[in-house]
């Protein structure tokens, strides 16, 4: 089964799209972070852990590459640069909802053996 690290974005979206079912329905598995989950999904939306979304820690080294994401790059809040890290150190793609992530971070992903795939109000 291939993995997807997604951000809160998506999952959020898809819950207002009514497409939660049919998401957890692919060949996929959605993974989030540990501290995005219990930081913003936890109190409103633990069901996502019964529908199939996986909660995953990241390694020191992971923490240490969110540290270092994050005095490079100001923009992203530091949930997005955990998914970031995490998607890179298990070396899959990332799902985001996030439109502002700089490119560089995305190239990241995409140097790993992932992808870094979008999905925002502004694509087509």
């Amino acid at each position: 089964m291939l993995l997807l690290i997604s951000d809160a974005n998506i999952l959020l979206d898809m819950e207002l799209g009514d497409l939660l079912a049919s998401m957890f329905s692919l060949e996929y598995q959605f993974i989030v972070p540990d501290v995005l989950y219990a930081e913003e999904l936890e109190a409103q939306h633990a069901h996502l852990l019964d529908l199939g979304l996986q909660t995953m820690p990241l390694s020191a080294r992971g923490v240490a590459r969110v540290e270092e994401l994050s005095r490079l790059y100001v923009k992203p809040g530091r949930n997005d640069l955990f998914t970031i890290a995490l998607a890179e150190e298990k070396r899959c793609s990332l799902l985001t909802g996030d439109g502002a992530l700089p490119e560089p971070l995305c190239a990241g992903c995409k140097t790993t053996g992932g992808d870094c795939l979008g999905l925002s109000q502004n694509n087509g």
